[in-house]
């Protein structure tokens, strides 16, 4: 990678950021991973682009720097990079690195739902249940809660169990509420394992097991 990025290879530059971060082929050292996204993203490389934001947005191998991180995002964004599209919404929505916008930020976390990111999806879903940058609406934030949930975003499977669990922007269903919660429970999520445990000690939507509940509740209470 070293020969062909120092000849101006973009990629090769972004893949050796690569090597350097994750300390492939070559000790790991985050401040030369962050020197050498930098020359890609510099080059017009999209993902050393996104990676040098990431870089800036954590504070790792360079000093934590949120407008540098909104900055590069906003150059990925523009270039049609998903990841950037969301992370980019995600900073207008707390306000890290450009003022605070919630309208700005459902336009990208829009941009990014409508490539199919599940990040994205999700996050269009939050900001209706919230009311954000958009009049409050349960049932688009449901829907866009399904979308997400079934292309794997465990948070949307959450989101989408209790609203389901609740009946809230859809009829009450807590059966269909017990199949998501136990698929966002395979990814470890803590709330969900927690809820379970809820449904299982209180009959809702599956049959009450006082054992399954206490398993469900241990299982929580290891993970804190």
């Amino acid at each position: 990678y070293r020969l062909a990025a120092d000849h101006g290879s973009a990629k090769a530059a972004f893949n050796l950021g690569n090597a350097y971060r994750q300390g492939t082929g070559t000790s790991r050292d985050d401040a030369e991973a962050v020197r050498w996204y930098r020359l890609a993203a510099e080059r017009g490389d999209i993902d050393g682009q996104v990676a040098l934001g990431v870089m800036y947005g954590i504070g790792r191998g360079v000093e934590r720097n949120a407008v540098e991180a909104a900055r590069w995002y906003k150059v990925a964004a523009e270039g049609g990079d998903a990841r950037a599209q969301f992370n980019l919404g995600l900073s207008f929505e707390r306000g890290e690195g450009v003022p605070q916008d919630f309208e700005r930020a459902l336009t990208w976390y829009r941009a990014a739902a409508e490539q199919g990111d599940a990040s994205g999806l999700r996050a269009v879903g939050v900001m209706y249940a919230l009311g954000r940058g958009v009049p409050r609406d349960a049932a688009e934030a449901m829907r866009w809660y399904a979308i997400a949930a079934n292309k794997g975003d465990v948070v949307a499977q959450f989101n989408y169990a209790a609203g389901l669990d609740a009946g809230r922007g859809v009829a009450q269903n807590q059966a269909e509420a017990v199949r998501w919660y136990r698929k966002a429970t395979e990814s470890g999520l803590v709330n969900a394992q927690y809820n379970l445990a809820v449904a299982f000690e209180s009959g809702s939507g599956v049959t009450a097991d006082p054992a399954e509940a206490m398993r469900w509740y241990l299982r929580a209470a290891e993970q804190g």
